[in-house]
């Protein structure tokens, strides 16, 4: 019927397409965590649906003593003026012991990206003593993803 196409104009007129469930998964391996000196790091580009992310990971937190992780819209300084995206998104850290309950996931609830909120996510993924000594790193690889 018409509805479907009046809502598609409505959603061009307002650049904002509507939250849609998560559509695809990518996996960052941090290798020699230990030795990262940088204060924060970002994956390579990845693609879900229609648009571009990179993970945002500050080793040893930010403002605070435990790993942070961010989904982060990639290249949103060349994205036009007035972009804006919804996302619902889960964020894991991998524990390498076998019980995949120690892993830890964290799920948002759709966010608005846009250019006055580039980046989300969680400051204290992970206490830093449990990443060091608690099954977070397999030979100084730290392994991170996101289902966006």
């Amino acid at each position: 019927g018409n509805k479907g196409t009046v809502q598609v104009v409505l959603n061009q007129l307002s650049r904002e397409p509507l939250p849609s469930p998560p559509s695809g998964e990518y996996t960052w391996p941090i290798e020699g965590f230990s030795k990262i000196e940088e204060t924060k790091l970002y994956s390579p580009t990845f693609q879900t649906g229609a648009f571009n992310w990179t993970l945002l990971l500050y080793p040893e937190g930010y403002n605070q003593q435990g790993l942070s992780l961010y989904l982060s819209a990639a290249g949103s300084a060349t994205l036009l003026e007035g972009w804006a995206r919804h996302a619902t998104f889960t964020l894991t850290v991998k524990n390498h012991l076998e019980v995949a309950t120690r892993s830890v996931t964290k799920r948002s609830n759709s966010h608005r990206f846009d250019s006055q909120s580039i980046s989300r996510g969680w400051r204290g993924m992970v206490s830093l003593k449990d990443v060091i000594s608690s099954g977070f790193l397999l030979d100084d690889q730290l392994v991170v993803s996101a289902k966006v």
